[in-house]
């Protein structure tokens, strides 16, 4: 019983994490999505978006690019995962840190980092 409310505990950082940077930011964008100007409810720029053909050409290369990120991620991730997994290395824990701080890095770092963006904004 007392593992089970450390466990909840030791996950509010996480929760309060994930609100900030996937919550907050996609109830600002729908917020942004469903109003006009002035704040009152309006699917305008829905209509605009899917009239407007350089619209749906940048929505399609978008959409293909993130097909093409997502199957390269896949072919990198799973047999890094696999190794990791099955592999008998001594430092172990040290390859799991090395692929994982670039990612800690990204999300600290203020040139290259959607976190100070997220909380400013």
């Amino acid at each position: 019983m007392k593992n089970d409310r450390l466990k909840s505990i030791l996950g509010i950082p996480y929760l309060l994490f994930l609100t900030i940077v996937v919550v907050c930011p996609v109830l600002i964008l729908l917020y942004y999505a469903f109003t006009n100007g002035t704040g009152q409810f309006s699917m305008d720029n829905f209509v605009l978006f899917f009239t407007d053909s350089k619209a749906i050409g940048t929505l399609i290369y978008s959409a293909m690019i993130a097909i093409v990120t997502t199957v390269v991620c896949l072919l990198i991730a799973y047999p890094v995962a696999y190794i990791l997994a099955k592999g008998d290395f001594k430092r172990g824990n040290v390859l799991l840190m090395l692929f994982v701080m670039h990612f800690w890095y990204f999300l600290s770092h203020p040139c290259g980092s959607i976190l100070p963006f997220v909380l400013l904004h």
